[in-house]
């Protein structure tokens, strides 16, 4: 999931931009407007100059605490969080993503 604790301390966030089929298409991705209540999530593909899309979905971002505390409510535990899918140790200040793995 998204590391939200560090996406909500910027006011907005730029994907990198994904070249398509030999650069022929680019698809744009961003966050914007974060708020602790919602972020919008912004999703364009151009061809050239022509836009195919161009949407703006709401998101309902949770930080980490809420989700320990949902899945302790519930009996669960935390027993790895990590920053990526490559096991890297996950840091609520620079990791883009939250990976947590819980036991029952």
């Amino acid at each position: 999931m998204v590391n939200w604790d560090a996406i909500l301390g910027e006011s907005s966030f730029d994907f990198p931009d994904k070249e398509i089929e030999g650069g022929r298409l680019k698809f744009i991705r961003q966050y914007r407007d974060a708020t602790n209540r919602e972020v919008s999530f912004q999703t364009a593909l151009l061809s050239g100059d022509e836009v195919i899309f161009d949407e703006v979905t709401p998101l309902y971002p949770l930080k980490r605490e809420a989700y320990l505390s949902l899945h302790s409510d519930i009996g669960f535990t935390l027993c790895g969080n990590y920053g990526d899918y490559t096991g890297t140790s996950f840091d609520p200040a620079l990791s883009k993503a939250n990976i947590m793995v819980f036991h029952a």
